[in-house]
């Protein structure tokens, strides 16, 4: 088993998530990325899924949380400087971006290999690590999960 795993939200600026690439056409003008729109526009809309501490509309409607405050930040420098939330189920979050209801997600989200075929990532903001506690000074030595398989007077 591996000892330490690799995590993330995401889902954090997945402005790449699909997004930045898809062309958006209209009569009035020629084709446009989603990214080339939002920047015109100063204005991008976010699909969420309400999950605390991540991404969340507080109870005045304020959209908030750890990937969104980083998304604001990146954003506004990008001179993006409003964000438009869209709740939805958090198993709805990658449809919703491919069928157009959002530009981008703002969530905690495992990158995955499914959800890599699916959409693009940005880069990580942050990773999870598995860790054991044990008593103080370790007096069963215990230094992995095979440890633990391996010694019967061990209870986890």
């Amino acid at each position: 088993m591996k000892k330490i795993m690799m995590v993330v939200m995401v889902g954090l600026l997945a402005i790449g998530i699909m997004g930045c690439g898809k062309s958006e056409s209209t009569s009035a003008s020629p084709k446009q990325t989603t990214f080339q729109k939002a920047k015109k526009d100063k204005r991008v809309v976010v699909g969420f899924a309400n999950e605390k501490p991540y991404a969340y509309a507080t109870s005045d409607g304020k959209l908030t949380g750890e990937s969104v405050e980083v998304a604001r930040v990146i954003l506004k420098r990008l001179g993006i400087k409003e964000m438009d939330g869209v709740l939805t189920e958090f198993g709805s979050l990658i449809p919703g971006l491919k069928a157009d209801r959002f530009d981008m997600i703002t969530a905690g989200m495992f990158i995955t290999p499914e959800r890599a075929n699916e959409v693009d990532f940005a880069n990580p903001d942050y990773s999870i690590g598995e860790a054991i506690a044990v008593k103080k000074g370790n007096p069963y030595h215990i230094k992995s999960y095979e440890d633990i398989k391996n010694n019967s007077e061990v209870k986890v």
